[in-house]
C-alpha cells in the first residue's frame, strides 16, 4: 500500500464518529441529487406520454384554420401521396354528452332506502382514430373496432360513476383526477339480485358507491332534440398525466357517424423519416393543400414535445441549481471538516515530516481521504436517493405511469458530484499540508488568526455579491440577464455569502456572545476567546448551514408575492360555463335562470406576439380573449392602469382595437395608443391599444379547464377585444365561455348544480365557482412551496452533519484545555454549555447569512419575472416563514452539536488531561 493511502485510511480509522459524520452528509447529498434526478426523469416522461397520446409520433400537423372546423377526408389521401411521407392518420374529435343509468338507492322519510333507476352523465371529448394510431394507453379491455364501440379514459369512467355524481353538487371539483383506478376494475352488483328496498343506510351506500361505468357495460348518447345511438364500452384507458378533460376514443367512422360529419377530419398527423426536414416538407404540403386561404393550416410539431421540451428545461434547470447548491454545501462541509483535521493533526503531520514523510505524500493523503469519502458517500447515497424516489412515485401510479425513470446524467451528477465534492473539498486542506514546514506544524495553535487574512476574505465576499447584482440588474434584455445569473450570477452569490461567513461569525460574535454568556452562564470573555481561535472553521460551517434556509426565505419570499400581488387580485366572475363550443341558445337558457343576472359570452382565441420569454427555451401564446364590451364590464372587476372603461368600450366596438394585460406594458412599454402586432394563421393583424388593465382572471380559467394544453402552449398573457373582431379578422364565431353574475343571494353550490343539468344537453364540458378556482390555484401554490421547504430543510440535515463534525473536532483538538478547567474546578455542565454556545454562535451566524442570500435571491427573481414576462410584485419577507427557519437551523445544530457535548461531560479529567501530546 502507498504511504499516503496508509496515512489516509489510519486517519480515519482513528477518527471513525467524525469521519462518519462527513460520510452521512456526502450520502445524503448523493441521495437529495439522485431523488430530484428521479423525480424530474419521471415528471418528463410521464409529460412524453401524455403528448405522444395526444398526437403520436407526427413533425407535421395539418389543421383548419378556425376552432370547431373540419377538413375534407380527401386531404388525407393527398398528404399520404407525397413520397416523403411516411404515415399519416386522421383523426376526427367531438364533444358528446352520455349517460349510463343505474338503478340507486334513494332515502325515503321512513328511514329506508329504495331502489330507482337514475342516469349518470358526463361530457366526454371523443377522438375517432385510426385502428393503427396509439394515442392512449388500455388499463382493460381491447381498442373499439365497431362503429358504436368507444374506450373510456379514467376521468371519464370516474365522471360516469354515483360517486362522482352524489358529490359533484357539493364540491364540483375541477381539473386533474383523483380517480382511484383499482375502483374501476372492482366487480359491479348483481343488478338483477337487488332488493327493492333496503334498511341498512351503510349497505345501500356501498351499492351505490360501486354503480359506475364497466367494460362491457352500454352509454347512451343524449342530443338536443332527444336520445342518440347507444355505445359499447369495450375499453378503459389511462387518463393523460397532465388531462383535464373526461375523454373517449372511437374509430374514425363511429366518430363521424356520433357529429354527424361524414367524411371530416379535424386533424391530419404526418409522420416523417428521421432524415427528412420537416419544414421543406411542411412547406411543400402547403403549398399542394392551399395553405390559409384555402382554410388550411399546415404547420410542424418538432415531434410535439420540442416546445415542452424547452419549457421543461428551465424547470431541469431550476432544480439543477438546488443540487449544485446542496453539492456546494456538501463540498464546504467536507473542506471545513478536512481542515479541521489538519488542524488536529499539524503536530503529528510535523512530526511525520520530521521522521522522512514528503509534502506531496501528505497532500495525498489528504486528497485520498476526500476520495474515499466522496466515494462511499455516493455508494450509499445514490441506492439510497433511488429507494426513496421509487417509494415516493409508487405512491402516485395514476400521476406517474411512465414509472420509476431516472435519466443517466441523474446518476453521473449524484455519483460523480460526490466523489468530486469529497476530492475539491480536499484540496485546500492538501495545499496547507503541502505548505507547511515541521517547525510551523509544531506551533501551530499558538498562532492567531491574521485580521488581514480575514479582510481580504471579506472583501472577496463582498465582491462576489457586487457580481450578482450587477449581472442581474445592469443588462435590458431579459434573456441575458437570465442566462448571466445562471452561469455567473448564482455561483458569485453563493460563494460570495460562504466567504462571508466568517465576519459573521466574528460579528455575531461581537452582539450576542454576552447574552448567551449570561443566558448559558459562562465567564465572560470564554465564548469569545474560543470563536475568535478558530474563526474560519466556524464562519466556513455557518456558510454551509445557511443553504437550506436562503433557499427557503427566497421561495417563500418570491411565492408569497406571486401569490398576493398577481394570483391574489384576480377577480373572477361569480361562475362560469365552458365548452369546445357553446350556441346563443345555452346562453339564452342562462339568461331565464331565475338565479342569473346577467351573463357574457367569451371566446378565447389563441395568437401570437413577440413580448415574452426566452425563445431558447420557451415558446408563449397569448389568448385573445373575446366578449361583449358592455356585458363584459358589467361583469368583470378591471382594475385600469392607462384609459378609461368609457372611451375603451367605443372603440372596442368600433373595431380595430384592444385591451392589454399590465405585462405587456411592463415588458415591451406599450400602452395606449400604441400599435399590437398579433399573428394568427400565418397572418398579421395590427390592433390599437385602448386600455391597459391588470384583470388575469379569464385567462386562468381557460387553463385550468385545459391544464394539460397549458404544457404544450402556454398563454402567458391576456389581449381583451371584441367578438366583432374575432368574428371579421380572426374568423371564429364559437363560444367557449359563459361568464355567469349570479344574484346576491344565489347559493353558489346549487346554481351551479342547477346549470349543469339544464345545460348537460348542450354538450358542455364542466362548469363551476369562480372562487372555488381561484382557490384551487392558490392551495396548488401553497402545496408546490411546502414541497420545496421539505428540500430546504432537507440541507439543513445535510449542513448539521457539518456542525456536528465541527463540534467533535473542536472538542478533540481541545481536551487537554478542558482538562485543565476541570482541574481547577469548571463543573461538567460548563463544559457542554461551551459547547452548546460556540453551537448557537454559528447557527445566528447562518441564520443571518441564510436571510440575507434568500432575500437578495429574489431582488434576483424579481428583476427575471419583469424582464422575462412582464409581471411586478413587490418584496415582503415572510416574517413568520423567516422565524420558522430560523428555528430549524438552531434546533438542528443544538441537535447536532448535543451528542458531543454531552460525551464531553461524560469524560474523566484524567482522560482529558491525558490527551496532552
Amino acid at each position: 500500500m502507498r504511504p499516503a493511502w496508509r496515512l489516509a485510511t489510519n486517519s480515519l480509522w482513528a477518527r471513525r464518529s467524525r469521519a462518519g459524520l462527513l460520510l452521512a452528509a456526502v450520502a445524503l447529498s448523493a441521495a437529495l441529487v439522485t431523488l430530484i434526478a428521479a423525480g424530474m426523469g419521471t415528471l418528463n416522461q410521464s409529460i412524453a406520454l401524455r403528448l405522444q397520446a395526444t398526437v403520436g409520433e407526427a413533425q407535421i400537423a395539418v389543421t383548419p384554420t378556425g376552432l370547431g372546423q373540419t377538413l375534407d377526408r380527401g386531404l388525407l389521401e393527398q398528404v399520404r401521396a407525397f413520397d416523403f411521407v411516411t404515415r399519416a392518420n386522421g383523426a376526427l374529435q367531438t364533444s358528446v354528452s352520455m349517460q349510463a343509468t343505474r338503478p340507486i338507492y334513494q332515502p325515503r322519510a321512513d328511514g329506508s332506502w329504495s331502489l330507482k333507476d337514475e342516469a349518470l352523465r358526463a361530457t366526454v371529448l371523443v377522438t375517432g382514430l385510426e385502428a393503427e394510431a396509439k394515442q392512449y394507453e388500455l388499463l382493460a379491455g381491447r381498442k373499439p373496432t365497431g362503429a358504436n364501440e368507444i374506450v373510456l379514459d379514467a376521468l371519464a369512467a370516474e365522471r360516469l360513476s354515483w360517486r362522482w355524481a352524489s358529490e359533484a353538487e357539493k364540491k364540483f371539483g375541477f381539473g386533474f383526477s383523483d380517480t382511484d383506478t383499482d375502483a374501476l376494475f372492482s366487480k359491479a352488483p348483481k343488478n338483477d339480485a337487488l332488493a327493492p328496498s333496503l334498511d341498512n343506510e351503510d349497505a345501500a351506500r356501498a351499492i351505490n358507491d360501486a354503480q359506475r361505468v364497466r367494460v362491457g357495460d352500454r352509454l347512451r348518447v343524449r342530443r338536443l332534440l332527444g336520445s342518440g345511438p347507444e355505445l359499447l364500452v369495450v375499453g378503459l384507458a389511462r387518463q393523460p398525466p397532465l388531462g383535464g378533460r373526461p375523454q373517449g376514443y372511437m374509430t374514425l367512422e363511429g366518430a363521424a357517424a356520433l357529429a354527424n360529419q361524414p367524411g371530416r377530419l379535424s386533424q391530419i398527423d404526418v409522420v416523417l423519416p428521421d432524415e427528412q426536414d420537416a419544414n421543406a416538407a411542411a412547406e411543400t404540403i402547403r403549398a399542394s393543400l392551399g395553405g390559409v386561404e384555402s382554410g388550411v393550416l399546415v404547420k410542424t410539431t418538432e415531434r410535439v414535445t420540442s416546445g415542452l421540451d424547452r419549457n421543461l428545461r428551465s424547470s431541469q434547470l431550476g432544480f439543477a441549481l438546488v443540487s449544485t447548491l446542496a453539492f456546494l454545501s456538501a463540498s464546504f462541509i467536507i473542506m471545513t471538516g478536512l481542515t479541521t483535521d489538519v488542524a488536529q493533526r499539524q503536530r503529528e503531520l510535523a512530526v511525520l515530516r520530521c521522521v522522512g514523510a514528503s509534502r506531496p505524500q501528505l497532500a495525498q493523503a489528504q486528497v485520498f481521504v476526500g476520495l474515499l469519502l466522496g466515494g462511499l458517500g455516493a455508494m450509499i447515497g445514490v441506492p439510497l436517493g433511488i429507494g426513496v424516489a421509487w417509494a415516493l412515485i409508487s405512491s402516485f401510479p395514476d400521476q406517474t405511469p411512465s414509472g420509476l425513470v431516472i435519466p443517466w446524467w441523474g446518476l453521473t451528477l449524484s455519483a460523480g458530484g460526490a466523489v468530486l465534492a469529497g476530492v475539491l473539498g480536499a484540496a485546500w486542506p492538501a495545499w496547507i499540508v503541502s505548505k507547511t514546514s515541521p517547525l510551523e506544524g509544531l506551533s501551530v495553535r499558538a498562532r492567531p488568526a491574521r485580521a488581514s487574512r480575514m479582510a481580504l476574505l471579506t472583501g472577496f465576499g463582498l465582491l462576489g455579491l457586487a457580481i450578482q447584482l450587477s449581472v442581474v440588474m445592469l443588462p435590458e434584455s431579459g434573456t441575458t440577464v437570465f442566462w448571466l445569473y445562471v452561469f455567473v450570477g448564482m455561483p458569485s452569490l453563493f460563494i460570495g455569502y460562504f466567504l462571508l461567513g466568517v465576519a459573521a461569525v466574528m460579528l455575531v460574535t461581537l452582539v450576542f456572545s454576552p447574552l448567551i454568556g449570561r443566558v448559558l452562564a459562562l465567564p465572560s470573555r470564554m465564548l469569545p476567546r474560543q470563536v475568535r481561535s478558530t474563526p474560519y472553521r466556524h464562519g466556513f460551517t455557518a456558510g454551509a448551514l445557511m443553504t437550506g434556509l436562503a433557499i427557503m426565505v427566497a421561495l417563500w419570499t418570491e411565492g408569497g408575492a406571486l401569490m398576493r400581488d398577481y394570483l391574489g387580485k384576480i377577480q373572477f366572475p361569480d361562475a362560469f360555463v365552458s365548452s369546445l363550443f357553446l350556441t346563443e341558445d345555452a346562453q339564452a337558457t342562462l339568461d331565464a335562470m331565475d338565479f342569473v343576472d346577467r351573463t357574457c359570452a367569451i371566446t378565447i382565441e389563441p395568437i401570437e406576439v413577440d413580448a415574452f420569454g426566452i425563445r431558447q427555451l420557451q415558446q408563449y401564446r397569448t389568448s385573445f380573449i373575446a366578449f361583449e364590451p358592455r356585458e363584459f364590464f358589467d361583469i368583470t372587476q378591471i382594475e385600469w392602469v392607462e384609459g378609461d372603461r368609457d372611451r375603451a368600450i367605443e372603440r372596442l366596438e368600433a373595431g380595430g382595437a384592444v385591451i392589454v394585460a399590465r405585462e405587456f406594458q411592463v415588458a415591451q412599454g406599450l400602452g395606449v395608443g400604441d400599435t399590437l402586432s398579433a399573428r394568427k394563421n400565418e397572418r398579421v393583424f395590427d390592433f390599437e391599444i385602448v386600455g391597459v388593465v391588470t384583470s388575469p382572471g379569464i385567462e386562468l380559467v381557460s387553463k385550468f379547464f385545459n391544464i394539460g394544453e397549458e404544457f404544450n402552449q402556454q398563454a402567458m398573457h391576456a389581449v381583451f377585444g371584441s367578438r366583432d373582431d374575432l368574428k371579421n379578422r380572426l374568423g371564429s364565431d364559437q363560444i367557449h365561455l359563459i361568464q355567469i353574475d349570479l344574484a346576491d343571494d344565489a347559493d353558489d353550490a346549487e346554481a351551479v348544480a342547477i346549470i349543469r343539468r339544464e345545460l348537460f344537453d348542450y354538450g358542455i364540458m364542466d362548469a363551476g365557482s369562480g372562487r372555488l378556482i381561484r382557490d384551487e390555484i392558490l392551495g396548488f401554490m401553497r402545496t408546490w412551496l411546502l414541497a420545496i421547504t421539505t428540500v430546504a430543510v432537507v440541507a439543513m440535515v445535510i449542513a448539521s452533519f457539518g456542525v456536528a463534525n465541527l463540534i467533535a473536532a473542536g472538542i478533540e483538538v481541545r481536551r487537554f484545555e478542558f482538562g485543565v478547567l476541570r482541574a481547577l474546578g469548571a463543573q461538567r455542565g460548563l463544559l457542554a454549555r461551551l459547547v452548546l454556545g460556540e453551537t448557537l454562535i454559528i447557527a445566528l451566524a447562518a441564520c443571518t447569512l441564510g436571510t440575507a442570500m434568500g432575500l437578495q435571491g429574489v431582488l434576483a427573481g424579481q428583476r427575471l419575472y419583469q424582464a422575462l414576462f412582464g409581471i411586478e410584485y413587490t418584496i415582503r419577507p415572510p416574517i413568520d416563514a423567516i422565524a420558522i427557519g430560523w428555528g430549524f437551523v438552531i434546533t438542528l445544530s443544538l441537535l447536532a452539536a448535543g451528542p458531543s457535548a454531552w460525551r464531553l461531560m461524560q469524560r474523566q479529567t484524567r482522560a482529558l488531561l491525558a490527551s496532552k501530546t
